[in-house]
């Protein structure tokens, strides 16, 4: 007998392996202050319920947990008063969004970029929404993917390479932005 419990190697087995995307996941919805906590906490909630021998993707089950834990943390940081005195501050902050028509024309460029994202070949489309969308670094993907670095990078470069060219053919942006990371929200000014 090794002296773990069943629920321990079934954790080992089918849940730890993935910590690296449940930590991209709360990075990506909390920040990284608060991710590893958040990423305990799915852990915990994970180990406690009863019918852990009955879940069917643990990956996804914890991944789920992941994104509740942090919903329920939003809420909790905006139902946090305000201290005395930040009710005056509050009021006096100037509204640097951007207006309606740039919000519409930066929703329209973003959901043309998500098509043109699943036109990408697999192995390159996952490369590009780790990096772009989990902020992993290229050694963190390569691990996930299990391939090399320099493919991560090639994949990457043809990635990007092609989404940029997309863009450009269906007119969006000038040539001088269509050098720019498309991923990059424009300021106030569309630009």
């Amino acid at each position: 007998m090794n002296g773990l419990r069943e629920i321990d190697e079934w954790l080992m087995k089918h849940v730890l392996p993935y910590r690296r995307d449940f930590n991209a996941l709360a990075r990506r919805l909390i920040g990284p202050d608060d991710a590893e906590d958040l990423v305990q906490d799915a852990l915990a909630r994970m180990i406690a319920a009863p019918n852990w021998r009955e879940i069917q993707n643990p990956r996804a089950f914890t991944l789920t947990i992941v994104r509740n834990l942090a919903f329920e943390h939003k809420r909790k940081v905006a139902r946090l008063p305000l201290a005395a005195g930040q009710h005056e501050a509050a009021i006096d902050v100037p509204d640097d969004q951007p207006g309606p028509f740039v919000l519409i024309d930066s929703r329209r460029n973003h959901e043309q970029l998500l098509a043109l994202l699943k036109t990408l070949p697999p192995q390159c489309r996952r490369a590009v929404e780790l990096r772009k969308f989990d902020g992993l670094s290229p050694g963190e993907i390569a691990e996930i993917m299990q391939i090399a670095v320099s493919t991560v990078e090639k994949h990457l470069v043809k990635g990007l390479a092609r989404l940029v060219e997309g863009l450009r053919r269906d007119g969006i942006g000038t040539e001088e932005d269509s050098l720019k990371d498309p991923w990059k929200k424009p300021n106030q000014h569309g630009r």
